[in-house]
């Protein structure tokens, strides 16, 4: 299943979703007085996505899914700036930027307006579409500290956080799926209003308060983060073990309880030997093969 999201760049709010369900997906026919009808798919998503945002003052930063003249055209007139990168077999992109061999760190870019249309080769040609930038070349520091030459329209791209163009995953997976974004949602509003919660600990007081509204046991948010801060059971294999003979009892001299290797194979098996690390019970032999420990966890 598809879905298509329309997030904000620096927090990554999700703002609105469209869910893909074939002929059925909702676009709309009419986005600012244009008609979208007779446009291609990713140009009618990303007007549908942004129909309630195309009057404000807004950046929109797109893959090469979204990317394409026609679009751009369209975002041109209704005044508003986009920057993405495109695909080069897109339809009115200009080939004396396609058909050129570029050497490495070399440009070639061409302009509609404020339209610009470029290539930059490094590794494999890179090509971008921008409304806000011209054909500008800065210099960068590798890691090794060599200066290279880089496009600025580049740069300024990779500086935007752009959300998955397709999120694959079955409808079961889609709930859960919404339901995170939902919880990711609240917390960045939390953090605007000056909370003071990790995300970890925003999400355990969530499900505090659900239990506390709608469940039967009480719960609180502090028994949660101690459960959560407890040692993972990961700790049996990386701490002193050591065996010991499990002490007396009033009633009986010889105590003894049943192997936890034993019982989880449904057999019945007494033992007196006691880990009081791990908390286990089992036989010296069993105790000496760490295949066993690995199983208590």
């Amino acid at each position: 299943m598809e879905s298509y999201r329309l997030c904000e760049a620096k927090a990554g709010y999700v703002w609105k979703i469209i869910v893909y369900t074939g002929k059925e997906t909702e676009l709309k026919d009419f986005v600012q007085g244009i008609d979208t009808k007779s446009l291609t798919k990713p140009t009618q998503i990303v007007l549908t996505l942004a129909g309630e945002i195309l009057n404000k003052e807004h950046l929109i930063a797109m893959d090469n899914y979204y990317s394409s003249p026609e679009l751009y055209d369209l975002l041109c007139q209704l005044k508003k700036d986009a920057i993405g990168t495109v695909r080069v077999n897109r339809k009115q992109f200009p080939k004396s930027v396609t058909q050129k061999k570029l050497q490495r760190g070399e440009t070639v870019s061409a302009f509609k307006e404020k339209l610009m249309c470029l290539k930059w080769h490094d590794k494999k040609d890179i090509t971008m579409m921008s409304t806000i930038h011209s054909n500008d070349m800065i210099e960068m520091q590798t890691k090794r500290g060599d200066v290279k030459h880089n496009s600025l329209v580049i740069i300024d791209y990779n500086t935007y956080t752009i959300a998955r163009k397709r999120l694959k995953k079955y409808y079961h997976k889609m709930f859960r799926h919404l339901v995170d974004v939902t919880m990711f949602n609240a917390f960045i509003l939390h953090k605007k209003q000056g909370g003071k919660l990790c995300h970890l600990n925003f999400r355990l007081s969530v499900i505090a308060s659900i239990f506390e509204k709608y469940g039967n046991a009480t719960i609180s948010l502090d028994m949660l983060i101690r459960r959560i801060s407890n040692p993972d059971s990961s700790t049996r294999l990386s701490g002193r073990h050591f065996l010991d003979y499990f002490p007396p009892s009033q009633k009986r001299k010889h105590n003894v309880k049943q192997c936890v290797v034993c019982s989880a194979k449904k057999v019945r098996k007494e033992v007196v030997y006691f880990c009081e690390l791990s908390s286990s019970f089992m036989p010296s032999a069993m105790f000496q093969n760490l295949s066993y420990l690995i199983k208590l966890q």
